[in-house]
């Protein structure tokens, strides 16, 4: 019986991940080759997982149309080449090693053969160091993994003619020192002298690698098979999408009492949520849930990355009406704010922060990072009617939470939450877990949220006392 198609498997990874550890197992070692011809087999182990979790976390937008994922892993592939920091002295320095090592056998017809290659390919290195890299990507694809025209543009995610001219202006460079694009073909690294495949030791480390990336950066979850799932915390702490990451020990556990008073406290409050009974320490049950790959923020005071994009409001301007954002769940991308503009049928993508501005390059928060037709994005089911309900939602949610920490004597200055549809009943709910990495809590002027470790303005002892002390303080909650 055939199995599912990448495209089928990719859509099943947003409600399980873990589905997308099999798109590894079907194209590691195509997309491996690929990296050792380009940098080196080395520095392609190094490279591999990263190309794979950066499918993983722009897997929203893989479209459905096209049944294979290799095309698709090549763009990403090459996007991170081109970030590499070694990209383009790995490159000829490896072609170059592959000229010196390239011996030549008894037989005179290889002799002349491999002289011949060695020649082509010492021609072909000087080429490609002129060559811009929009047109280098597109000779390599079409001649080195014999990528169709059409296969090649949706590799590199660029129109059919695009590919057509930028060949053509290859073409056109190249034919002073070679005659046609199949001489560069013919003497493609692994067909001069072998290249070593990837090893399974290799493998097995870069999927592990992987696989722990996608399990949760701080949550693992389990599906149980009876329309719930158990959510288990982490002592992981992370920020800047990953960049920042420690170990806290007991923050498992405090962040789980916090989660589910919280839920409780919505529960009361006849708020839907996902949450169904706390089972131990650092586990509770929930129900299984479609997500919705938003982030929901609303903010009651002016603070942070808002004030990046808003230069003329001052810090700790409170909102008699909460401020309610939609931003994207993309690490890769750095989490865009999203504008829905349903009239003229536009998903929009704007830089969320300054921080965000540095890794984009050449934009500031608040800039245009582009737009799509939204009924063909990723979001074309969120409709008018769904959106005002998760306002409402998160509007509400926020309002109780921040109610129930002012009678403690303490500022919430803002919150994300993510919502869903229950995977058996179809309601929304709110889901994920809402604990001391949710949102900006304050006591006077004590930081007593994530917000500590993100800016670095706490040690670890200190955070981990302030979760404590968060946790302790929610059971007041119920």
């Amino acid at each position: 019986m055939r199995g599912p198609s990448d495209a089928e498997l990719i859509i099943e990874s947003l409600a399980e991940p873990a589905r997308f550890g099999e798109i590894f197992d079907r194209h590691a070692e195509t997309v491996f080759r690929y990296l050792a011809r380009r940098i080196g087999p080395d520095d392609a182990n190094d490279l591999l997982a990263d190309v794979f979790l950066a499918g993983f976390e722009a897997r929203l937008r893989y479209s459905s149309d096209f049944s294979t994922a290799l095309p698709w892993l090549y763009a990403i592939a090459s996007n991170l080449l081109g970030k590499h920091f070694r990209r383009r002295a790995g490159e000829l320095k490896m072609l170059g090693r592959i000229v010196a090592q390239s011996e030549p056998h008894d037989q005179v017809d290889d002799v002349a053969d491999i002289v011949d290659a060695q020649r082509q390919l010492r021609a072909m290195t000087r080429l490609l160091e002129e060559l811009p890299s929009g047109e280098r990507d597109v000779l390599l694809l079409h001649a080195w993994e014999a990528l169709s025209y059409d296969e090649t543009a949706r590799a590199l995610n660029i129109p059919l003619g695009t590919v057509r001219s930028r060949l053509n202006r290859a073409r056109r460079r190249i034919r002073a020192g070679m005659d046609e694009i199949d001489r560069i073909r013919s003497v493609r690294p692994d067909r001069l002298m072998t290249i070593p495949g990837v090893t399974s030791a290799v493998l097995g480390r870069e999927k592990e690698r992987l696989m722990q990336a996608i399990e949760g950066k701080t949550k693992i979850i389990i599906d149980v098979g009876d329309g719930t799932v158990l959510v288990r915390s982490k002592d992981d702490i992370t920020a800047g999408d990953g960049a920042k990451h420690d170990v806290i020990e007991g923050k498992a556990a405090a962040a789980t009492t916090t989660t589910c008073n919280i839920f409780q406290l919505l529960d009361n409050n006849r708020v839907p949520t996902h949450f169904v009974e706390r089972l131990d320490e650092i586990t509770f049950r929930a129900r299984k849930v479609d997500m919705i790959p938003l982030e929901l923020v609303a903010r009651r005071i002016a603070t942070g990355s808002f004030l990046n994009r808003y230069a003329g409001i001052t810090e700790g301007t409170v909102f008699a009406d909460l401020v309610f954002e939609v931003f994207e769940k993309d690490d890769a991308n750095h989490d865009p704010l999203l504008e829905f503009d349903f009239g003229r049928d536009l998903l929009r993508r704007l830089v969320p922060n300054e921080t965000a501005a540095l890794g984009l390059g050449e934009v500031h928060a608040g800039d245009l990072i582009g737009e799509e037709a939204l009924s063909r994005s990723r979001y074309a089911r969120i409709t008018p009617e769904l959106l005002e309900q998760l306002r409402d939602l998160t509007v509400r949610t926020f309002e109780i939470v921040e109610s129930a920490w002012a009678r403690l004597g303490a500022t919430y200055f803002d919150f994300k939450i993510e919502c869903g549809f229950d995977h058996e009943t179809g309601a929304l709910l709110v889901a994920d877990v809402i604990d001391s990495d949710s949102g900006r809590l304050r006591f006077g002027d004590r930081d007593m949220s994530k917000q500590a470790y993100r800016d670095g303005s706490q040690a670890l002892g200190a955070i981990k006392r302030n979760f404590d002390e968060v946790a302790e303080l929610t059971k007041q909650f119920v």
